[in-house]
């Protein structure tokens, strides 16, 4: 993998703009795929954001029915007797 940092402006269209130069030092053509990863300094997080996933891990835990699951781990994952 090769990584190439160049700052850039979005398009009216929503496109990002890719210089000729780094399209020729990656030999791009129109179906090569790229990975982006696009960094803003300039944006403040409000109350709503959560700068940190982990935080938010109560939004996507689910009930899994077992009402001992957090003292009985082991029996569950591995398959010991329930202490």
């Amino acid at each position: 993998m090769i990584a190439l940092e160049w700052k850039t402006k979005l398009l009216p269209d929503g496109h990002l703009s890719v210089p000729p130069a780094i399209i020729k030092k990656l030999k791009l053509d129109s179906d090569s795929e790229v990975r982006i990863l696009i960094l803003r300094e300039d944006v403040s997080l409000t109350k709503n954001d959560t700068p940190n996933p982990l935080l938010s891990i109560d939004n996507w835990a689910m009930d899994m029915g077992m009402d001992d699951l957090s003292e009985q781990h082991d029996h569950y994952l591995y398959g010991v007797p329930k202490k």
